[in-house]
């Protein structure tokens, strides 16, 4: 049977279009981000979610049998998330490339499900169990479209439908408090060596929150086209002599990794005079600030919970957040 599903879900990596026979004990499970459009998902399998799709796992009720870093980036914005118990009982493999295998062999799981960055230990892998890959890069999903994969591959697609409906709808709350035109916005982050600001583009997941509630992209900030040919096009590193392209009415300031130069930047003169600093229309995240970058239902929430509370005044939100209770921790 090892032998067998692995071959269906690696012919299923290569075929165009999918109809697979699955064998009895398993589902069909066919979705165009699941490289190759389909796979055969043993029920009730033990899944190691070894990339950030672990989180929209957790989100849906299906726990994972591996633990990752982004696990725990979720476990520091939501403490209640998780209890000792739950933390203890998947087995830790940090994060791919450099997972130790022999940790993720220990967890015994019946399936993985991957990325597509990674084919080398994607192949790796696939001798411990078959691997469903997400095609991240070759589609560039958005953050929806992640969580619809994977509650295909659980089989709770209801559940996803649900919990982007409550979004959704308190997304359009938002936008009703807010106005027809709340104003233009940057997002950025003070590098770990002086003299530069990591600015994010309109990839980033939070400025994707943003845009989406009726904000602007402030015009100085690069497109995403602009800043792939400078870096990549999630962000890239703007000097401090050139702040001023920063002067949006909101400025979003993510926590940085070296809290002296951070702090050194924000007494300087030339960023105390930037038009959103000088007005006090600042946004600080919450604890890392992770939820403004990695991409999820719970943490786009988190990002509302921001705008209602450092724009209007609305704390606690009017509509609350549905993971709201996680906030606390156990």
């Amino acid at each position: 049977m090892r032998a067998f599903l692995t071959s269906l879900v690696l012919a299923a990596s290569v075929a165009p279009a999918v109809a697979l026979d699955c064998p009895d004990g398993t589902r069909t499970v066919l979705h165009p981000l699941i490289e190759g459009g389909g796979a055969c998902v043993p029920v009730g399998a033990r899944i190691a979610w070894v990339e950030a799709a672990a989180v929209n796992a957790w989100l849906l009720g299906a726990p994972s049998v591996t633990w990752n870093i982004y696990l725990d980036q979720f476990r520091a914005a939501y403490p209640g998330a998780f209890s000792e118990a739950d933390r203890a009982g998947a087995v830790d493999i940090g994060r791919l490339p450099e997972a130790d295998f022999e940790a993720i062999a220990a967890a015994a799981p019946d399936l993985f499900v991957s990325g597509d960055f990674w084919p080398e230990e994607n192949a790796r892998l696939d001798r411990i169990a078959p691997v469903v890959v997400i095609d991240y890069e070759g589609q560039a999903p958005g953050w929806r479209e992640i969580h619809t994969v994977v509650a295909a591959i659980l089989g709770k697609e209801a559940a996803a439908d649900e919990q982007l409906a409550a979004f959704d709808a308190r997304l359009a709350d938002l936008r009703a408090r807010l106005g027809p035109d709340p104003g233009s916005f940057a997002i950025a982050r003070m590098m770990d060596s002086g003299g530069q600001i990591q600015v994010f583009t309109e990839m980033n997941f939070g400025a994707q929150q943003m845009l989406a509630a009726g904000f602007a992209m402030h015009e100085g900030v690069l497109s995403p086209d602009e800043a792939a040919a400078l870096n990549r096009p999630y962000w890239y590193a703007l000097s401090t002599e050139r702040l001023g392209d920063l002067a949006a009415d909101w400025l979003v300031v993510l926590p940085g990794w070296d809290a002296a130069v951070e702090e050194a930047l924000k007494a300087s003169p030339l960023w105390q005079s930037l038009p959103p600093v000088a007005a006090g229309r600042l946004i600080a995240p919450a604890g890392e600030g992770q939820h403004w970058i990695r991409d999820n239902v719970a943490f786009a929430h988190l990002v509302l919970d921001e705008i209602y509370d450092r724009i209007l005044g609305l704390a606690p939100p009017p509509v609350p957040n549905p993971f709201g209770g996680w906030l606390a921790g156990n």
